[in-house]
């Protein structure tokens, strides 16, 4: 074989299989209050119930591992995170806590919601639950 095809079929090889590239990216949806910092958290409250849009840019379903910190205002609560027809529930405590999901993203425009079944007023705003640290691998 003549090596410089050689040279570009292993390019083209290392490209594709070796290294790690994703075609996806994440927008706040409805209903996120304020980014807020505590210590090294960057977090967001959400009332009781917030969505997330995450576009999978590739023509094939991905898989990836969304991380978060979460803790809940006052007491505890459940937090109920659904993407398409798989529904995660998770027990929030007053603590924040590191948690790890992985999503099945399909092709195009995918929409996470978080759920909270009730909320605390302050000051006229409902706050349930802080999502804090989020990023996807």
């Amino acid at each position: 074989m003549n090596p410089k095809i050689f040279l570009v079929l292993l390019i083209i090889l290392v490209f594709f299989f070796f290294l790690d590239f994703r075609l996806y990216s994440f927008d706040y949806g409805e209903n996120w209050y304020p980014e807020e910092k505590y210590g090294t958290v960057n977090f967001r409250w959400i009332p009781q119930i917030a969505t997330l849009y995450i576009t999978n840019d590739a023509k094939l379903p991905q898989k990836v591992e969304m991380n978060f910190v979460a803790w809940s205002y006052n007491h505890n609560r459940e937090l109920e995170i659904e993407l398409g027809n798989s529904t995660t529930k998770l027990n929030v405590s007053q603590y924040p806590s590191t948690n790890k999901l992985v999503l099945n993203l399909r092709p195009g425009k995918n929409i996470l919601s978080f759920s909270s079944s009730e909320c605390t007023i302050i000051n006229s705003t409902c706050i349930s639950i802080a999502i804090g640290n989020l990023y996807f691998s």
